[in-house]
């Protein structure tokens, strides 16, 4: 049947037009970006294709859902501890790797829902000459929420260890550099939260991959200068001395920059063959039959985010523990000597300060 766009052609089949694998001009077919066959069966066939992209999703959804299982136990600081809520850059950086996961579990399952509904598709507007799966603009749009998050989060990071590497080299957090530091991130985050809103606003999801750069150099500044400067508190003489809890601080930041920073840099090379991938024409590489090049490399963005954005809460839920662990030796300890002493005035005095993230009670306990 020949074809001049999606809508020329019945139900949910795709216009194919000069493709290399295929001998005719322009034909319909069923979707082979979602790896759908059988035109005899109005294409409800599941090829390698959709295998691959459910799949994928699958272990997309279920590793964040296991993540957000963990986040969810987290949360229950903020109950039991008021202090707790003070929006310190560590805890907003937990919020951040929350809202990430809440994406990527979102973003698995409008995925599976779009592979496994063959029959019914979606039509952008009336101009529009490109068909969508049930769940097409959803896709698009937790696809950039799990960047957006991710990014945010890597970002904010950042001030939790120049907070952290500060008061370990007994600094202020005060000083002219590191509000300077602070205004530049939190401009960058600004800026690709606009990027972000006018890409998916306006329809160009891909290439806001690809205007992305800037954040991914930036990003990857950041985090060898967190390597670096961890490397050399590992060799500190306070942190040498008797103060393990630094060392495992040091070898915490260590792992999660380079962690972090191979993620980043996977993401954003298969970020922008996906876009060039898209750019120069998805069907010629998404032959019948197979999986397609197109989505093995959206697949794999999604794959890696995952990756960063577990690497990135593990480390907030680390802190998260210690920051637990640490209020409730000091509430112990203060509802102790409130009792010895029957003064419920000294209660009143322990009140805890969240924004510190290493020092914060008497007995050495510390939040990163």
């Amino acid at each position: 049947m020949a074809c001049e766009n999606d809508f020329s052609c019945p139900g949910t089949l795709v216009c194919y037009t000069d493709v290399s694998w295929d001998e005719r001009d322009a034909f319909c077919d069923c979707s082979t970006y979602y790896g759908w066959e059988n035109l005899a069966s109005n294409c409800t066939d599941y090829g390698p294709g959709t295998k691959f992209y459910i799949s994928t999703a699958s272990i997309v959804m279920i590793v964040s859902g296991f993540f957000i299982c963990i986040a969810l136990s987290d949360m229950s600081l903020f109950y039991h501890f008021p202090e707790a809520r003070k929006l310190s850059k560590g805890v907003v950086t937990f919020i951040y790797c929350f809202l990430g996961l809440l994406s990527q579990v979102f973003l698995g399952a409008v995925q599976l829902g779009s592979a496994t509904s063959p029959l019914e598709s979606l039509k952008v507007d009336e101009f529009s000459e490109e068909k969508l799966a049930k769940y097409g603009i959803a896709e698009r749009f937790f696809g950039m929420a799990e960047l957006c998050f991710v990014f945010l989060a890597s970002l904010n990071i950042s001030l939790v260890w120049l907070e952290l590497s500060n008061k370990i080299n007994r600094m202020s957090t005060n000083t002219a550099s590191s509000k300077k530091y602070q205004r530049i991130v939190y401009a960058f985050q600004f800026g690709f939260v606009a990027i972000a809103l006018v890409g998916v606003t306006l329809g160009f999801f891909y290439i806001s991959a690809i205007i992305g750069l800037p954040y991914i150099i930036f990003l990857l500044y950041i985090y060898k200068r967190g390597h670096d400067e961890f490397s050399s508190v590992l060799k500190n003489a306070l942190v040498a001395s008797d103060n393990n809890q630094y060392l495992r601080l040091a070898r915490l930041v260590r792992v999660t920059a380079i962690t972090v920073s191979t993620c980043m840099i996977v993401y954003f090379v298969s970020a922008c063959i996906f876009a060039a991938l898209i750019g120069i024409d998805w069907q010629e590489y998404s032959k019948r039959g197979g999986v397609s090049l197109v989505v093995v490399f959206l697949q794999l963005t999604h794959l890696v985010a995952t990756g960063w954005m577990a690497a990135l809460f593990w480390y907030a839920h680390i802190n998260m523990t210690t920051l637990k662990k640490s209020m409730s030796t000091a509430a112990a300890s203060n509802k102790a000597k409130s009792a010895g002493s029957k003064s419920p005035a000294i209660a009143a005095n322990a009140s805890l300060n969240v924004n510190d993230t290493v020092a914060i009670s008497e007995h050495n306990s510390h939040s990163i």
